[in-house]
């Protein structure tokens, strides 16, 4: 199994610079993707408390 992939953001960003209404359907779309990935255990979720400490370390 592995981690989850870091998010990047990419095309919903992009669609999002053109209409609300397709910036929601992609973001949607990633969402979708992701909880499915979660739910097959190909990916496994960070805990949220980790996530920000590993941004904090970087930082310093």
């Amino acid at each position: 199994m592995r981690t989850l992939a870091p998010f990047k953001m990419p095309e919903p960003e992009i669609q999002s610079l053109k209409s609300p209404d397709q910036a929601s359907a992609a973001w949607l779309e990633v969402a979708r993707r992701r909880l499915a990935e979660l739910r097959a255990g190909t990916v496994a979720a960070v805990d949220g408390e980790q996530v920000f400490a590993r941004i904090r370390d970087r930082c310093l």
